[in-house]
């Protein structure tokens, strides 16, 4: 298995674990010290991937990659997933791309 194809396998692994709720999973592919950006800002630390993984406001119930392509040390992925927020039960759709 090439470097390309693990890192693949490992955000794949990653990104399941929103709909299995695995935190032993996710702390077998996330550093403890992993650095997260979005929307602006930064924060450090697995313990914020475990609060979404394990937050009971907007549940995973499915997801599909639909493209997954690595590129150097890089991984892009487009996918799009179900959620039900916690509130009301409704289901509601979203589609991103998430790069590593």
């Amino acid at each position: 298995m090439t470097e390309q194809e693990r890192n693949v396998e490992v955000v794949r692994r990653y990104l399941r674990t929103f709909v299995t709720k695995d935190l032993v999973e996710l702390r077998a592919v996330v550093d403890e010290d992993v650095r997260i950006y979005g929307s602006g800002a930064g924060v450090r630390g697995r313990h914020y991937v475990e609060g979404a993984v394990a937050s009971p406001g907007l549940t995973v119930l499915d997801q599909e990659i639909v493209e997954i392509f690595a590129a150097g040390d890089r991984v892009v992925v487009s996918l799009a997933q179900t959620y039900r927020r916690g509130g009301t039960g409704w289901p509601a759709s979203a589609a991103r791309c998430t790069a590593r």
